[in-house]
């Protein structure tokens, strides 16, 4: 799943692994990968493939029209190329999958312009390059009771995850804003990863139980300084629980092993004191009307959070919504979304931003209108518009009426 994150310049000193090496790298994956698959495809008397290639492309213009702190369309792309390796067919290797992805992002930074903290839009970066970006394997055991992934993997496409919110723009409909802007360089999300393992266990039907280990600070093969393998900076240790009979309930928690730079309470040599980061959220998701093939016509999700706030923006954040399909007779692939986000600015953060004579507000609110209108099997097409209310928190920067539109082709 797609999220925004606000993140400083990389960490000096944990440079273990050249940006270069992602290029030297990759080449080598692909080549692996092709000849692992050409083995299995001669071992397949059936014909069925070990390796299955998979894309996206996304393609958006967006711009503030009113509001914000600039008006101006802004053009922004993604890039997303994926490989999939079926051990048990490559190699007899029974339960076994390799994951392996590509990303480039390109493009300007419509939220800068909205003036919103929490962003706009889930593809929009600091940083724009093309990279190797996921890099997994996961092994399932007792027919899929038990299985552990490790390596580089998106934790928010298993954890803090609703998915009925999936079809909106907004960074704050993926990950939530109180775990996304934590961490020496974010969490281990979009749009940069870190070594991670994780164990998901299902001690009965519909019941999930989910534990993560991450590396704290997230860097990507093609990020400057690599993939970070020291460790120095601790982990993000992150647990989720849910039920998932009937949409999802859930909860989870998650904190650092090491204390993270507080925003306003300093040592007396004047660094920053050291202060634990650590925060829980719940989660619905729910069907409320179905298709006639059972499928979910209209579903309503509600996700809130809260961290100590002493080392992030956030005190809270949360995000209620609506999606629903089958709009139209003519239609039933198109997707309608109306969610409202908001996010909760610590007591620290309006400190230090008061202390330097720029007051704010307690939050950030958001509504956002989104249709997915899908045209054939491959290319869908998404006007969006949001409404963000103190944008920042900020009174002195007007509320920002954002629209925009996505073209996505899926290949």
């Amino acid at each position: 799943m797609d999220a925004l994150r606000r993140r400083p310049a990389a960490p000096n000193g944990r440079r273990t692994a050249p940006g270069r090496l992602a290029w030297a790298l990759a080449p080598a994956l692909a080549i692996g990968l092709g000849a692992t698959a050409a083995r299995a495809d001669d071992a397949q008397a059936d014909g069925a493939r070990a390796l299955t290639l998979s894309g996206v492309y996304k393609l958006d213009v967006m711009g503030t029209v009113s509001g914000g702190l600039s008006h101006r369309a802004t053009v922004l792309d993604n890039l997303s190329v994926n490989a999939d390796l079926d051990l048990e067919k490559a190699l007899r290797w029974r339960g076994a999958t390799l994951h392996v992805s590509f990303l480039s992002n390109q493009g300007g930074q419509p939220g800068v312009d909205a003036g919103s903290l929490q962003g706009v839009n889930n593809i929009e970066v600091v940083h724009q390059r093309a990279k190797v970006y996921e890099a997994w394997i996961d092994q399932a055991f007792a027919d899929g009771a038990v299985d552990i992934k490790a390596g580089l993997f998106d934790t928010n496409s298993e954890l803090n995850v609703t998915d009925s919110a999936g079809v909106f723009l907004a960074p704050t409909y993926g990950i939530s804003s109180e775990v996304a802007a934590t961490g020496p360089n974010g969490p281990s999300i979009f749009p940069s990863l870190s070594l991670a393992a994780r164990i998901n266990v299902k001690p009965a039907k519909d019941i999930y139980l989910r534990f993560a280990a991450v590396n704290a600070l997230a860097n990507d093969l093609g990020d400057p300084g690599g993939v970070d393998t020291s460790f120095s900076q601790g982990l993000l240790l992150w647990g989720e629980a849910g039920w998932t009979g009937d949409g999802k309930i859930a909860v989870g928690a998650w904190g650092y092993t090491k204390d993270q730079p507080d925003l306003r309470d300093v040592l007396p040599s004047g660094d920053p004191k050291p202060s634990p980061t650590h925060g829980a959220y719940v989660m619905v998701d729910h069907p409320v009307a179905r298709n006639a093939d059972g499928s979910a016509r209209t579903s309503v999700f509600l996700r809130f959070g809260v961290s100590e706030g002493d080392t992030s923006p956030y005190r809270a954040a949360g995000s209620v919504g609506v999606n629903a399909n089958h709009l139209f007779a003519s239609r039933p692939d198109d997707v309608l979304g109306v969610g409202f986000s908001w996010g909760t600015l610590s007591a620290k953060y309006r400190a230090v931003s008061a202390d330097a004579g720029e007051p704010l507000d307690t939050a950030e609110t958001a509504i956002e209108v989104t249709y997915a209108a899908r045209f054939g099997q491959h290319f869908t097409l998404q006007p969006d518009l949001q409404y963000i209310h103190r944008p920042s928190g900020d009174p002195a920067i007007k509320d920002a009426l954002v629209l925009g539109v996505r073209g996505q082709v899926n290949f």
